[in-house]
């Protein structure tokens, strides 16, 4: 018969034992898994109550449905596998998904988040005051052609604010590029995109390192080392910002 203290000394052994495989599974998993590079896209730097960590968006987190070879209705936490392919910059871009897993390809698991819906997005060519010109895709455009406007641009080329040039507001991160110009061209598209999560979306890293990380982000290219099980399902590697390997 167990006594409460070898009872005790049971449970503390049983729970060791378990921890130690969940450790185990995980390095078996990392190091056996079909290894991809996905670009990211930051989302959220801090949680206060777990630590610091990194809130990692991804260019494969909203697919355009349009632009792939599109499987079954789509509907809110769906199964979704997306094949993959490799870019001549070593990452990894979606080239079809579906409801079911696919055979012979590479492909990651995720769950819809909503179903598939329609985006708007802007084509718009600036003139620069040096007569050059400068296209940008902004998310929201609030302008008319002739305008004379200032754009924020990230080191991606991203346009992350705009103005008019007799505006109050200005550039309010220094890692962005301010330019000035007038507006040539403006016009609106749309697509019908979906939404995923693939179960990376949080990485932990060294306290105090959080922030300083996603402020890089913007500024900086982050990719992310995944490994891949036959199933699909993904665990995060390692971090890599402008190639080389987060610490």
């Amino acid at each position: 018969m167990l006594t409460r203290r070898n009872l005790f000394i049971l449970i503390i052994t049983l729970q060791l034992l378990a921890l130690a495989g969940m450790v185990l599974y995980k390095e078996r998993w990392l190091a056996s898994g079909t290894k991809i590079l996905l670009k990211t896209q930051p989302v959220d730097p801090r949680d206060l109550f777990r630590g610091d960590y990194v809130r990692l968006g991804y260019e494969i987190s909203s697919i355009d449905v349009s632009q792939l070879q599109a499987g079954d209705n789509i509907k809110r936490n769906d199964p979704v596998y997306v094949t993959l392919g490799r870019t001549s910059d070593g990452s990894w871009q979606p080239l079809s998904f579906a409801r079911t897993q696919p055979k012979g390809v590479v492909f990651i698991a995720g769950r819809a988040q909503s179903a598939p819906a329609t985006v708007a997005s802007w084509d718009v060519s600036l003139t620069l005051d040096d007569g050059t010109s400068k296209e940008l895709r902004p998310t929201w455009f609030d302008f008319r052609e002739g305008d004379q406007i200032f754009a924020c641009v990230d080191r991606r080329g991203n346009s992350r604010h705009m103005d008019r040039i007799d505006g109050k507001s200005d550039c309010w991160d220094k890692e962005w590029t301010k330019i000035t110009g007038t507006v040539a061209t403006a016009r609106q598209t749309s697509s019908k995109r979906l939404s995923l999560e693939y179960g990376i979306e949080n990485y932990f890293v060294e306290e105090g390192k959080g922030r300083n990380l996603e402020k890089a982000q913007a500024a900086k290219e982050l990719q992310v080392e995944v490994s891949l099980r036959p199933d699909g399902r993904a665990l995060i590697n390692r971090l890599l910002l402008d190639k080389t390997v987060v610490k």
